[in-house]
């Protein structure tokens, strides 16, 4: 099994591109890091790489990275070791589903995920942090010993510090060392924290410590130009998770970038890019360098001449861009107030610079909508379809799932068989690709976002071969969807 897995991981290791050498087989404090997602994906979360590039560094900590792997047991990336060989492991949970993938990634290395069973001594310590569990950290108080909310550079120097200083003591005497640090909850020790955010991006490196063809950003080596997001689309937790919006300067982005080579391809990360201050200035400085980008999002407003020269010299194949619904009404009250006449627009300049192929995102279900706001979909890819000729389409359908810190947190998930209506509306669309996630798997992540901690146990005793099914017999699943719960997580994290 070992000489199987180290062949398959092979493949992976020797495509990876490091910036500088990182890994060290040396530090008496042995870290397992996380991803509870499949390499690709978790090789592709900026937040997770800087993680590691900053425990890697220090020299009293032992770290491994870990994915998720089909067919074999969780053992490290760089060695091979089990994850039940750590002291402390830490997961970093952006997705909501990848908590199932936490519960069966400890089961499969002999750890019980129940926090509750794992009361010996020599138990490792689990922590989790990212995007989930500063939205809503209940689903996990069963399972984890700590739980960061918020931002990780800095609290994670001030999380190894203690475990540094805490070799040889007992558990209990860890945790509220642990219960001390500011954006740290601990579950029965300290259940309400502040949020904690980094004040200067400029004082951290932003730039992932390696690229590898196996991202998802087509091999590009990630680079962050911003944080949080100055819009108000009600349906995105975003801009209060991150909030303030900060961004990274030109000049620190150029230093950053100073040590890479030319023909790396960058990936600029941010929820907006065009809201960056200084945007059309970075647009002249990677065009007059001559570099080759890829960006993680732009709004229909920021497209621009100078943006698809520089994507088109970049040898990207598909725009992307999210115009949500096709009504404009809509669009508005759910906080994107652009109209149907701009997206024409700026379609018609993506068409007119030879760009072949446009990925449209829409969400179907939202609050307040009609089937008149599905039918307008339709309609809408109808009247593009006659304006571009030759340009494919494909056609992204999600439903709405509210999240916790948005206006939109109390909503309702829309039943199943509503959102199979919408569909059957859009399976009119013509002459384009359409695609849409499995509605059992949005209607489970909309049951997680908002979960409870009777939500985290019963993953924890059902494991991977859940149903919605199997989960009623342990929770009021219509409850948790139709938002009757409240917003509890409000009481716990101060954001």
């Amino acid at each position: 099994m070992l000489w199987e897995w180290r062949s398959e991981v092979s493949k992976y290791k020797e495509k990876e591109r490091w910036l500088r050498s990182l890994w060290k087989p040396q530090g008496d404090l042995k870290w397992a890091l996380v991803y509870p997602n499949f390499y690709g994906v978790g090789i592709s979360n900026l937040g997770f790489l800087l993680i590691y590039g900053i425990l890697v560094e220090d020299k009293d900590i032992f770290v491994s990275r870990f994915f998720k792997w089909d067919g074999f047991p969780p053992l490290s990336l760089e060695e091979g070791r089990s994850l039940n060989e750590f002291d402390i492991i830490t997961f970093s949970l952006s997705y909501e589903l990848d908590l199932i993938n936490v519960v069966s990634i400890l089961k499969a290395a002999g750890i019980p995920p129940l926090r509750e069973d794992r009361r010996e001594e020599k138990s490792p310590l689990i922590g989790v942090g990212g995007i989930f569990p500063t939205m809503n950290p209940f689903p996990l108080f069963p399972i984890a010993d700590f739980i960061v909310c918020g931002e990780g550079e800095e609290v994670i120097k001030e999380i190894s510090n203690v475990l540094k200083a805490s070799i040889g003591k007992k558990k209990e005497s860890i945790l509220r060392d642990l219960a001390d640090l500011e954006g740290v909850l601990v579950p029965d020790i300290k259940e309400f924290t502040a949020r904690r955010w980094i004040k200067d991006l400029n004082s951290y490196f932003l730039v992932a410590p390696l690229y590898t063809p196996l991202n998802q950003f087509g091999g590009a080596l990630l680079v962050e130009l911003s944080r949080g997001c100055n819009r108000s689309c009600l349906f995105c937790p975003v801009r209060q998770c991150y909030k303030p919006f900060r961004f990274v300067s030109l000049d620190s982005i150029k230093r950053s970038l100073e040590d890479v080579p030319k023909d790396v391809k960058l990936g600029l990360i941010s929820s907006v890019a065009s809201d960056h201050p200084f945007f059309d200035d970075l647009l002249n400085y990677l065009l007059e360098e001559g570099r080759k980008v890829s960006f993680g999002s732009f709004r229909v407003e920021g497209i621009s001449e100078k943006l698809l020269m520089l994507l088109k010299s970049s040898e990207q194949k598909i725009i992307t861009l999210a115009p949500e619904t096709g009504s404009e009404e809509l669009r508005k009250r759910i906080g994107k107030d652009f109209s149907n006449e701009l997206i024409e627009e700026k379609l018609s300049l993506v068409y007119k610079f030879g760009f072949k192929k446009v990925k449209l995102y829409f969400m179907i279900g939202l609050p307040m909508e009609e089937i008149s706001d599905v039918e307008s979909i339709v309609k809408m890819i109808s009247k593009f379809r006659g304006s571009f000729k030759g340009l494919e389409m494909v056609i992204n359908i999600n439903p709405f799932v509210p999240k916790p810190f948005t206006p939109f947190e109390e909503e309702s998930f829309l039943p199943i068989s509503e959102i199979r209506k919408r569909l059957k509306v859009l399976a009119r669309i013509e002459g384009a690709e359409l695609r849409t996630d499995g509605l059992k798997v949005a209607q489970l992540e909309a049951l997680i976002a908002r979960g409870g901690v009777e939500v985290g146990k019963a993953l924890c005793l059902l494991g991977d071969k859940l149903s919605m099914k199997d989960l009623r017999k342990y929770i009021d699943v219509d409850a948790y969807l139709h938002g009757r719960f409240g917003k509890p997580w409000r009481d716990v994290i101060k954001s």
